[in-house]
C-alpha cells in the first residue's frame, strides 16, 4: 500500500517526475501508473491502488482538467475525504473541485514554491500519518530519509474572526499546553525537524497535549497579511484556542511567544492554569529599546544583501557557543521557509506591550532563563520574575536561545515538574 496515489495526465509525465521524487525525498511512498506491470489489467490495478492509498494527490494542469480519468480518480478521492489537489498550470478547475483547498505550484518544476510545497506535504501527512520506510527491510536497498514524528502529529486550521486561516498542530495527551510561536517560526520546524526537537516535544507530550501554531504571515498560516499590529497576532491565538475547545490551558512562552502568553493570561485569567516563560521578556509602551531596533535593522539589511551570511550571523546570536551541523542546517531551513523577506521585516516590527500587565497576572508562573542568552538578556527574565506576583525564577547556565539546544533537560525537568505538581 502506498501513502500517495498520484493522479495526473500522461502529457504531464515529465513535469510530474520531479514532484514524485520530491515527495519521496520527504519519506512518502508514491504509486503512479509507471508502476503498472506488464500484462496487468490497467483498470483493476488502478482501482486496487486507489482503494489502498492513504491519499489521492491530483495534479491539475491544462491537459488534466480535460481528462475523464483524472476527474474520476479525483472524485473517488473526494468521496473518501482523502483528496489533496495541486495546480501546476493557471487553469480553471472543474466545477466539482473548486471548493477544495489547492496547493498552487504553478510553473512547476521550473518554479518551486517552497511555501505551497510545505502546505502540500502537511496536507498529505494529515492523511498518511506516520511515514513508512519499508525499503530498509530489503537487502541492498537505498534507505529513504527518515521522517521524524512525535506521537501522532495532527495538522489543522483554525478560522479567525476576519476569515484568515491559522495553521496549528496538536500532539500528545493530557491537559492542553499552548506554545505560541517564538517569532520567526514554522510549525514543522518546531515539532520534529531534528533529533533535539523530537526529544524536546516528545517529553512534553508525555504529560500534555501540545498545541503549536504559525503566526498570520508565517509558516503554513495564511501569508496575505496586511495588518501588522499586536491585535492581529492575538486573533491567531484566540482562533486556535477556540478551535481546540479546552476550558483551561497551560502556556509555554518561548522567546517572542512570551508576549502572547502574558497578554492572554491578563485577558483571560479564568482560563489559564499556569504559565512557563523561557528566554523572553516584556515590552513597555515605548517598544523595544533602541539597541534592539538598531540590531534588527542591520540584520534586515544583511539578509537583503547576503542571505547565507545573514543566517551565519544570526546563528552566532542564537548559539554563541556554536552548535552541531544538524541544528544549524535546520535553523537555516526554518529562516528561509518561514516567510518572505518583506513579510519578515514587517512582522519584526509588531510590538506587544505587556509590562503594564505584569502586576495583574496572578496565575502561577515559572520563569526560566539562561545566563548567556544573547537574544533575550538575562535581566529580562529577572525583571519578569520580580514583577509577576506569583512567579518562581530558575536561572540556568548556557547561552543557546532555543531551549532544545544545549542542556535541554535543564529546561524540561523544572518545566514538567512545575506543570504537573498539583496532579499527583
Amino acid at each position: 500500500m502506498a501513502d500517495i496515489f498520484m493522479s495526473y495526465s500522461s502529457e504531464d509525465r515529465e513535469r510530474v517526475i520531479p514532484l514524485v521524487e520530491a515527495l519521496e525525498e520527504e519519506g512518502f511512498s508514491v504509486w503512479w501508473d509507471r508502476h503498472i506491470g506488464m500484462g496487468a489489467s490497467f483498470d483493476q490495478e488502478i482501482e486496487r491502488e486507489i482503494d489502498a492509498a492513504s491519499c489521492v494527490v491530483v495534479v491539475w494542469s491544462d491537459s488534466s482538467v480535460k481528462s475523464d480519468w483524472v476527474r474520476n480518480e479525483s472524485t473517488e478521492g473526494q468521496e473518501r475525504g482523502i483528496l489533496v489537489p495541486i495546480q501546476i498550470d493557471d487553469v480553471r478547475l472543474p466545477l466539482a473541485f473548486r471548493r477544495v483547498q489547492t496547493a498552487n505550484l504553478t510553473g512547476w518544476p521550473e518554479i518551486r514554491n517552497e511555501v505551497e510545497f510545505s502546505q502540500l506535504v502537511s496536507g498529505i501527512r494529515t492523511h498518511a500519518g506516520g511515514v513508512r520506510d519499508e525499503s530498509s527491510d530489503q537487502p541492498g536497498a537505498q534507505k529513504k530519509p527518515r521522517q521524524r514524528a512525535v506521537g501522532t502529529l495532527r495538522m489543522k486550521y483554525a478560522v479567525r474572526t476576519d476569515g484568515a486561516r491559522t495553521a496549528y498542530a496538536v500532539m500528545g495527551d493530557g491537559p492542553v499546553l499552548v506554545i505560541p510561536p517564538g517569532g520567526t517560526t514554522h510549525i514543522e520546524w518546531y515539532t520534529a525537524d531534528t533529533g533535539a526537537h523530537e526529544k524536546f516535544c516528545a517529553r512534553l507530550a508525555e504529560h500534555r497535549t501540545l498545541v503549536l501554531y504559525d503566526r498570520h504571515g508565517f509558516g503554513l498560516s495564511d501569508r496575505n497579511r496586511t495588518d501588522f499590529t499586536a491585535e492581529d497576532d492575538l486573533k491567531d491565538l484566540e482562533a486556535v484556542i477556540e478551535a481546540v475547545g479546552a476550558p483551561t490551558l497551560d502556556f509555554f512562552g518561548i522567546s517572542w511567544g512570551g508576549g502572547p502568553t502574558l497578554a492572554y493570561a491578563a485577558m483571560h485569567p479564568e482560563r489559564v492554569r499556569k504559565i512557563v516563560l523561557y528566554g523572553t521578556g516584556s515590552s513597555g509602551r515605548a517598544g523595544p529599546d533602541k539597541a534592539v531596533v538598531a540590531t534588527g535593522k542591520s540584520l534586515a539589511a544583511l539578509r537583503r544583501a547576503d542571505t547565507e551570511l545573514y543566517c551565519k550571523t544570526l546563528a552566532l546570536q542564537f548559539f554563541p557557543s556554536g552548535t552541531d551541523a544538524e541544528t544549524f542546517a535546520s535553523f537555516t531551513r526554518m529562516l528561509l521557509r518561514s516567510t518572505t523577506l518583506e513579510m519578515a521585516e514587517k512582522l519584526d516590527g509588531v510590538h506587544l506591550e505587556t509590562q503594564s500587565l505584569l502586576s495583574g497576572i496572578n496565575v502561577p508562573a515559572l520563569v526560566v532563563h539562561r545566563r548567556g542568552d544573547q537574544c533575550a538578556k538575562f535581566e529580562w527574565g529577572q525583571y519578569l520574575a520580580r514583577r509577576l506576583p506569583n512567579a518562581s525564577f530558575i536561572p540556568l547556565d548556557g547561552d543557546a536561545h532555543f531551549p532544545w539546544v544545549g542542556d535541554a533537560d535543564a529546561v524540561l525537568n523544572p518545566t514538567i515538574e512545575f506543570l504537573i505538581a498539583d496532579e499527583r
